[in-house]
């Protein structure tokens, strides 16, 4: 099983720090950026997940279950983000961001 912590909103008032700390937890699986990124654009089913970003399987279903324990998406048919996951989502398209996860600042998000 998949243990993930699950990331605070800092819009709910939480430590910048905690959040990114469990973001970065997230981020570091494998193919998690990518479903978050195909998924940003609607729901999308589990298989044109696997065709469109042209992983497997499996890798995709790890990502998922990483995505899911987190509360990023619902995974339904179709699989879709959460309000939460869209909120994570706009935040990983922001340089700021990534810069923050592995330079150790929170000063511009």
């Amino acid at each position: 099983m998949v243990e993930v912590s699950r990331p605070t909103s800092r819009w709910e008032g939480e430590d910048e720090t905690v959040f990114l700390a469990q973001l970065r937890d997230i981020v570091s699986h494998p193919a998690v950026v990518e479903v978050l990124e195909c998924l940003a654009a609607g729901p999308v089913r589990f298989f044109a997940v696997v065709q469109i970003l042209g992983k497997s399987p499996i890798a995709v279903a790890r990502a998922l279950r990483v995505l899911d324990a987190a509360g990023v998406v619902e995974r339904e048919t179709p699989i879709q983000l959460t309000s939460f996951g869209f909120t994570v989502a706009s935040q990983l398209q922001r340089f700021a961001t990534w810069d923050a996860l592995y330079a150790g600042g929170v000063d511009e998000l």
